[in-house]
């Protein structure tokens, strides 16, 4: 039979897996995103030309396919940007173990009782938690970005085949 403390480590270890895979899925859209920005800016930059694109609504659709897309690669950055600040003293955040020597590490593992893992387990769940709300955050904007720049990036493609 487990204890309550073992029941509160394994369920803040489990707490802890699904917030890291939130921000690996926050990640993976990321990369769906650039890679779609991408595409549609390199098309717009290789093809637009002040002197052959006279036509007002082509210069239009050109100039907000290239801000909207310009700003979901800036959100879809903000949301990529490594966030790397964690529960001062955790030896469970790789950044604070990493500042510590390998002895130190391993004897601060061993010196840590059960209500102080349980602690810094919840530390860096709730950490985890942050940095993944923020990554949606700029994703989900990134997104409408893209989506909003769609439309004109189609109608400036439209246009470009026509001329």
């Amino acid at each position: 039979m487990e204890s309550d403390d073992e029941i509160t480590i394994n369920r803040l270890e489990l707490s802890l897996e699904r917030q890291l895979k939130w921000i690996q899925g926050a990640d993976a859209k990321i990369s769906f995103i650039f890679a779609a920005d991408a595409a549609m800016l390199g098309f717009v930059a290789a093809t637009f030309k002040w002197d052959t694109c006279a036509d007002w609504t082509h210069q239009i659709t050109a100039l907000l396919a290239l801000t909207l897309l310009g700003l979901s690669v800036l959100m879809a950055s903000l949301a990529n940007f490594p966030r790397t600040t964690g529960p001062k003293g955790s030896i469970i955040f790789f950044k604070g173990i990493s500042e510590i020597t390998p002895e130190e590490f391993l004897n601060r593992v061993q010196k840590e009782d059960t209500s102080g893992y349980i602690n810094d387990l919840s530390a860096q769940c709730h950490r985890n938690a942050t940095i993944a709300a923020k990554k949606f955050k700029w994703v989900q904007r990134s997104s409408l970005a893209l989506y909003f720049g769609i439309v004109p990036w189609l109608l400036y493609l439209a246009l470009s085949f026509n001329n």
